[in-house]
This record gives C-alpha cells, structure tokens and sequence, in this order.
C-alpha cells in the first residue's frame, strides 16, 4: 500500500471519529448550556433586587468550586474507599444544610 493510500485512509478516520466525538459531546454540553440559562433566569426574576448581588454570588460560587469537591472526593475515594467518600460527602451536605436553616442571621435577611 503506497504511503499517499495510508495518509488518505488515516486522514478520513480522524475526520470521522472527530465527527463523532462532537455529537456525542453536543448532548451533554447543550443540556449543561440549557439548564445553567433557566436557572439563572430563574434567579434573577424571582430573587428582590436587594439581594440578587449576593444569591447569583453565591451561585457562582457553588458551581466554580465543583472541580474542587470533586478532587477532594477523589483523593478521599483513593485513600479510604468510594462508598465512605460518598457517605462523607452526603453527611457534609447535611449538616450545612441544618446548620443553614437553624442560623438566625440568615433568617433575618429579608
């Protein structure tokens, strides 16, 4: 096989597995695209004016930390096992939540 036929082959494989990685990518990234547009225009309607800089602050947040938790979680998964790096993960989420809704300060926000 000369070395032009090889290149040719070569060349249309990476096109099409290029092709393909891209739809099965458009899935994913669209529904990301479509959920993260409804929930801020979700916020910004509902949420008073007053307290909109601090809601969509701590929104964006949450989301730019998620890298973050999830090395955490890896590096516990790898020392300790997954099943207790979940079951920490989920207990973590819990006592931030019953630490926000018994805080007093935060209910006095209005």
């Amino acid at each position: 096989m000369p070395a032009s036929a090889h290149a040719a082959r070569l060349s249309t494989f990476a096109a099409l597995k290029g092709r393909n990685y891209c739809l099965y990518w458009f899935g994913p990234v669209s529904y990301n695209t479509f959920y993260l547009m409804h929930v801020s225009t979700f916020l910004q309607q509902h949420v008073p004016d007053h307290l909109l800089g601090r809601v969509m602050s701590l929104y964006s947040l949450c989301w730019n930390l998620l890298p973050l938790g999830g090395l955490l979680a890896g590096a516990l998964a790898a020392a300790v096992g997954a099943r207790f790096a979940v079951l920490f993960g989920g207990a973590m989420v819990a006592a931030n939540a019953l630490l926000l809704l018994t805080s007093s300060r935060l209910r006095a926000i209005s």
